[in-house]
């Protein structure tokens, strides 16, 4: 993230910091419906959900109140319960030295404070950043816009008070960011592949479509001959060759529909997928672009 991020990213409105936790928990898919706000959160279930995901043995799920609803009661208790086990786990696990009571909760259960509730989701994206399953939340971040990705960089390192955890966060949002480059220009030349195997199939099917045209073409004219030759040949000769050759036109009358419907149902087909195969390659173009802008962004700040 460039330095002129840095600068704002330090002073950004809560609005906007709010707005980049939302963009990466809702990417997470952690529950079914978006959150809107903060303040949903106040219960502590998706945060515990968070945690549990990256790191099921030291966040288990039992001893927490799941239906707390909106009730100040039972959203204090699990929110004091869970920064307990996020105090925990920062000091002992990750070693990282955290200051314990600037975070009101009565403030948060009580009058649905969003400042100390954006204070608290800081604390728990910094566990997700430094902890041994953080892959996941890291890839999460690289789709999103740059300015979230820039502020939630900024919250990483806020938390990240040494400089070899600063810089071994840094290292893994790069090689997450390359692995995704990679997939991407790998999807795009697959969705290359396939449209250039469409346009193959099209021209197969009308070539193969042309030559039932002209083989019917040229049984018809053959017919026609016949039948002008009828009165110099005997009743029973023309009227076998008029059969066979009628049996032939039909024959090749039915072969020809089916080409035809099968070229009209191809041709409807390919254009659907060729449409969709190019929106796929337009985004993926637009994808791989995004990911080579911010990764040389990372390498401009590594120099």
């Amino acid at each position: 993230i460039n330095a002129e991020y840095m600068g704002f990213i330090m002073f950004c409105s809560e609005e906007k910091k709010e707005a980049s936790f939302l963009a990466w928990l809702n990417a997470l898919k952690l529950q079914a419906s978006p959150i809107s706000s903060v303040i949903s959160l106040k219960d502590g279930i998706i945060i515990l959900k968070l945690l549990n995901m990256i790191d099921p043995d030291n966040f288990k799920k039992a001893g927490y109140n799941l239906s707390a609803g909106d009730h100040w009661s039972p959203c204090l208790t699990n929110l004091q319960r869970l920064h307990s086990a996020i105090n925990r786990y920062l000091e002992d696990i990750q070693k990282i030295a955290v200051e314990k009571n600037v975070i009101n909760f009565e403030a948060i259960a009580k009058d649905n404070d969003k400042k100390n509730m954006i204070l608290f989701v800081e604390k728990a994206f910094s566990v997700a950043m430094n902890a041994k399953n953080k892959d996941k939340c890291i890839d999460v971040i690289l789709t999103l816009e740059e300015e979230s990705q820039g502020i939630l960089m900024e919250v990483a390192m806020k938390y990240a008070k040494e400089e070899q955890r600063v810089s071994s966060i840094e290292h893994d949002m790069l090689e997450s960011l390359q692995v995704q480059l990679k997939e991407k220009e790998a999807e795009r030349v697959s969705i290359l592949e396939h449209m250039k195997k469409y346009e193959q199939d099209n021209t197969d099917l009308l070539q193969k479509l042309s030559e039932c045209q002209k083989t019917n073409a040229k049984i018809s004219s053959e017919y026609e001959e016949l039948k002008a030759m009828q009165e110099n040949e005997t009743p029973k000769v023309s009227l076998n060759k008029e059969k066979e050759l009628l049996a032939e036109i039909e024959s090749l009358t039915q072969e020809l529909a089916e080409e035809e419907k099968r070229y009209t149902d191809l041709e409807k087909t390919h254009k659907e997928e060729m449409a969709k195969l190019n929106d796929e390659r337009l985004f993926s173009d637009q994808r791989i672009d995004q990911l080579k802008q911010v990764e040389s962004l990372y390498e401009k700040e590594k120099k």
